[in-house]
């Protein structure tokens, strides 16, 4: 790859409001394919010797789920290892758990769930979901750590194109292990659900969990070091890739991921493209004038009505597909400079998401939506390099996608502006 983006220069950028961690190019791997991201999940959750640290929208009941499941409940037993999960409140109990039966009493597992929800008694799950959920996704073992958008269920396991990045680093997997206190400071410790009054649901928030997951929502998202042992950026100076941890949690006022995007679009030259992709593609104004302003090409792919996760949907789920092609059309006709791709291969859903840009990359949970940017708690990792060979892996990566995508359709199956006007900040 030719013109590769100055280290210096854009890290001085993305270290003014977070933190850098250095590993090197050799320790990154990108997983193309969903069966291989389950084939890791399996592998690595049976040979991990200390710790684990997963953060997924929920955990799926299916067999691969389960041996996942059994697999770190094995560890515990055998070789005393400890393990550490948060789910969303809402959308992780909505079957009750089945898939983590395995490790209820073994593992320390918590529910989260955002604190404007502290004042309500009692809120049905999807009603919780539809609001705003925990949506960060990783999956820490030991020292390996795969970064992704894709949750832990067989939905993901086939036939649904995601983005997987499994980074082999022990100062990710610490940084990691730091960020997950911020969720058991005030995630609710996992009970069976027949114990969970449906009339008086605890939220696990008060005026003492409310500031202590302030402060490290603070600590973990800017320029301190996360503890007295070690600086405000790890690893190895040395090394030729830089990882930036990237936070959106709105109800914290951290808004990292879509400053990061901003510089790289008003970073972006005459005659250079971007390429962005999101799985639920409605963009804030602030968004939409950054692409607008933007000197470079900027390339848009987001899923077909037909590739969109909720087609074909129960009851009102079926207009969120025309919704967001809505909001891609919309987007469009005030971007000159914007082309809009869709990806449409037979019999498969769309969910990747994050940013190709030279040797820069962000990749992670944030769908780089309204919904993403206000609602929900994110987390990406900007990934910046220097080497020649893993800054082609990137385009690889984006051009295999392309490959199934063909120029933007404005098309509705059904009548959706109307209820597109009223639920916009909710997708």
């Amino acid at each position: 790859m030719k013109n590769l983006l100055s280290m210096p220069s854009l890290e001085r950028l993305l270290n003014g409001f977070t933190r850098k961690i250095k590993i090197h190019s050799s320790n990154v791997k990108i997983i193309s394919q969903p069966r291989e991201f389950k084939d890791q999940l399996l592998y690595l959750s049976s040979k991990v010797k200390k710790k684990t640290y997963i953060s997924a929208l929920y955990f799926g009941n299916g067999s691969s789920e389960r041996q996942v499941a059994q697999n770190l409940s094995d560890s515990v037993v055998s070789r005393n290892c400890e393990v550490n999960v948060v789910l969303d409140y809402h959308r992780g109990t909505r079957d009750g758990g089945i898939g983590l039966k395995a490790l209820r009493d073994k593992g320390n597992m918590c529910l989260y769930r955002p604190p404007h929800w502290r004042y309500v008694r009692y809120v049905p799950n999807q009603l919780g979901e539809f609001i705003g959920v925990h949506h960060m996704k990783y999956y820490s073992f030991d020292t390996n750590t795969i970064i992704s958008g894709a949750n832990l269920s067989e939905l993901y396991f086939d036939k649904r194109q995601d983005r997987y990045y499994v980074i082999c680093s022990e100062h990710v997997s610490h940084f990691i292990r730091y960020l997950h206190e911020l969720y058991t400071a005030s995630g609710r410790p996992w009970r069976p659900m027949s114990q969970i009054s449906r009339i008086n649901k605890p939220t696990g928030w008060n005026a003492t969990t409310l500031s202590s997951a302030q402060f490290h929502a603070d600590k973990y998202s800017c320029n301190t070091p996360i503890d007295n042992d070690y600086s405000r950026d790890l690893g190895t100076s040395s090394d030729d890739t830089s990882v930036f941890p990237l936070f959106q949690i709105g109800w914290h006022h951290i808004n990292q991921i879509e400053d990061a995007l901003e510089l790289i679009l008003q970073r972006a030259k005459k005659g250079e493209e971007v390429t962005i992709s999101s799985g639920y593609f409605n963009p804030t104004p602030r968004l939409v004038d950054c692409i607008r302003n933007s000197k470079a090409t900027i390339t848009i792919i987001i899923p077909s009505l037909e590739a969109n996760g909720f087609y074909n949907g129960s009851f009102l789920k079926r207009f969120v597909p025309d919704m967001y092609n809505l909001a891609a059309f919309k987007a469009l006709s005030r971007c000159p400079n914007a082309r809009i791709m869709e990806y449409n291969r037979e019999g498969w859903s769309f969910h990747a998401k994050g940013i190709w840009y030279k040797n820069f990359t962000l990749v992670g949970s944030s769908n780089l939506s309204y919904r993403s940017l206000n609602r929900d708690s994110e987390l990406s990792f900007g990934i910046l390099t220097e080497n020649i060979e893993l800054a082609d892996k990137f385009h690889q990566e984006r051009n295999e996608i392309l490959k199934f995508c063909r120029p933007f359709e404005r098309r509705y199956h059904f009548v959706s502006p109307i209820g597109y006007l009223f639920i916009f900040s909710y997708l």
